[in-house]
């Protein structure tokens, strides 16, 4: 029987064009609220809505938390979507008491320009250190963001694509089996398509 993609359940997220995508693609994927679906699938997927606290609260509450972390670390390809993208690192200034999954260090933070915030549109994404998902697509194209918040990495060497609204920031960081976008693929047509058939490749 096929593995399915997971994306994982934190109480928040539309995540039915993300389904649609990948069945669009050819991938089965779920709505994982169970720590086994996360252990049985092939990948999983963390969705981008809501707030850095509520999800973390959520993924405590549910213990599925350690399991994403156990997941993660095992070598399971990872992709993560705006929120998903955040909550690899330790905190977020949106909710200084929340603890992230720490996959990365460094934390979040908000917008400072003068700009309305949060950034929702189309935004150039601009590639940085060979990035895997961004192969094939040409430099600067338009994908769409909703953010107010976005990571800073102490590495900066998982910075693997970057964006500007007032001042630059990391839009896209990568290493090994983690992958994740500021952007929504989903929401943003033929090139975000093109995102998920790299990290699709990324699952064996």
């Amino acid at each position: 029987m096929e593995k399915n993609i997971a994306i994982v359940n934190y109480g928040a997220g539309n995540t039915a064009s993300l389904r649609n995508a990948f069945e669009f693609l050819g991938k089965n994927a779920i709505l994982a609220e169970k720590a086994s679906q996360l252990r049985k699938a092939e990948a999983i997927v963390f969705p981008g809505q809501g707030s850095f606290g509520q999800a973390m609260q959520y993924l405590e509450k549910s213990e599925n938390k350690e399991v994403l972390v156990e997941q993660i670390l095992s070598g399971k390809p990872y992709l993560g979507i705006c929120l998903g993208l955040q909550v690899l690192f330790e905190s977020s200034e949106e909710s200084p008491s929340a603890k992230g999954l720490g996959i990365f260090r460094g934390t979040n933070r908000r917008f400072s320009v003068e700009k309305k915030v949060p950034l929702i549109g189309w935004t150039k994404v601009g590639k940085e250190n060979g990035s895997r998902l961004l192969q094939g697509i040409e430099n600067s194209q338009y994908f769409y963001f909703v953010n107010s918040y976005f990571a800073v990495p102490e590495n900066e060497g998982v910075i693997k694509g970057k964006s500007f609204y007032g001042e630059k920031f990391c839009s896209v960081v990568e290493k090994g089996n983690v992958f994740a976008t500021q952007f929504h693929p989903e929401n943003s047509g033929k090139n975000g398509i093109k995102i998920l058939e790299k990290f699709l490749e990324a699952v064996k």
